[in-house]
């Protein structure tokens, strides 16, 4: 055969001895967990859902300017937030009259990874779930107030209003 088959076969006869049933570890229980809230789109009862306030940490248009920078553009800022153990990032961009909004949940190791991001603007609401990795994005948001809220599986996190 081939150089790129060699490879190939010397891949995959790494792999398969490690796929064997008595082979395979048990994953721990945090792990399991991580897995199912990935599929387990199903909203909690609100009364079990743990409820948090986001604290700004960053607001890239009040930093202050390295020496010789140019001025931030304000078309373009990002946020970051802190609740409890969950990080956010938020990114705002003007395209051409609207904003693309677009972010990432970090949740804790063993937290939820996917959510539902609930948006409220001036032309009403909607809803957006984050893919695997906890991002979001957000197209043709209007000028104004922005307020998002991010539910998962066990937590709802309420970022402070976002003004465009």
């Amino acid at each position: 055969g081939c150089e790129f088959c060699g490879r190939e076969l010397q891949t995959w006869q790494g792999i398969l001895p490690a796929l064997r049933p008595d082979a395979l570890q048990h994953p721990s229980d945090a792990s399991l967990r991580r897995i199912v809230a990935m599929f387990d789109m199903r909203p909690q009862p609100e009364s079990l859902r743990q409820r948090l306030l986001a604290v700004l940490l960053l607001d890239t248009r009040t930093a202050p300017s390295l020496a010789g920078a140019r001025a931030a553009s304000t078309a373009t800022f990002r946020l970051m937030y802190r609740a409890e153990d969950a990080n956010v990032t938020v990114l705002c961009e003007r395209v051409q009259r609207q904003w693309r909004v677009s972010g990432q949940v970090l949740p804790p190791a063993d937290g939820d990874f996917v959510w539902r991001v609930l948006t409220q603007h001036s032309r009403g609401a909607s809803e957006t779930p984050t893919d695997s990795l906890g991002e979001f994005r957000l197209d043709d948001i209007p000028h104004g107030d922005l307020v998002i809220t991010l539910l998962g599986a066990v937590r709802e996190i309420k970022l402070p209003s976002i003004t465009l």
